[in-house]
C-alpha cells in the first residue's frame, strides 16, 4: 500500500475487518534517507524511491520483501525514472511475436526450475495481487 495516512486508513479500514491482525512495516521518506548509502539524497528522491517501490507487484513485495537491499537498488535508479517513463518502445509485429515466443520460452524454463513449493507460493502470492 502507497499514499498518505490519511488514504492508507481509510483503505485499511475498507479492506480489512476491525478485529483482524495484520502487520504492517510503514517506509516514510525519513527511513529511505537514513537506508541508502548516497548521504546527498534529496528528499524528492526519498520520495520518488517511495513510489517505486509501491509499484511493484504485490507477490513479488510478499516474495522478497522490502528491506535495505531493495532500498538501496531503487536509489540507483530513482534519479533516472523520468527518462524512463518518457521512453517510448516500439515494435513490428514479428518483433513482438519473437519476443512473446521468448517470454513463452523463459516462463516455461522458470517453471521447470520451480519446486512444487514455490509453485504453490507463487500461486498464492499471485491471488493476493489485486488491483489498487
Amino acid at each position: 500500500m502507497y499514499g498518505t495516512t490519511r488514504e492508507l486508513s481509510q483503505r485499511l479500514i475498507r479492506e480489512f475487518h476491525p478485529d483482524e491482525q495484520i502487520f504492517i512495516i510503514p517506509w516514510t521518506k525519513q527511513n529511505v534517507l537514513d537506508v541508502v548509502k548516497n548521504k546527498d539524497m534529496k528528499i524528492e528522491t526519498a520520495g520518488k524511491i517511495l513510489k517505486l517501490l509501491a509499484e511493484r507487484e504485490e507477490y513479488e513485495i510478499y516474495v522478497e520483501g522490502i528491506g535495505e537491499e531493495a532500498v538501496e537498488s531503487m536509489s540507483e535508479l530513482a534519479d533516472h525514472i523520468d527518462i524512463w517513463k518518457e521512453l517510448k518502445v516500439s515494435l513490428t509485429i514479428g518483433e513482438l511475436q519473437t519476443a512473446t515466443k521468448l517470454i513463452d520460452q523463459l516462463i516455461s524454463i522458470c517453471d521447470m526450475v520451480l519446486t512444487e513449493t514455490d509453485q504453490e507460493t507463487l500461486e498464492k502470492m499471485r491471488g493476493l495481487s489485486t488491483p489498487a
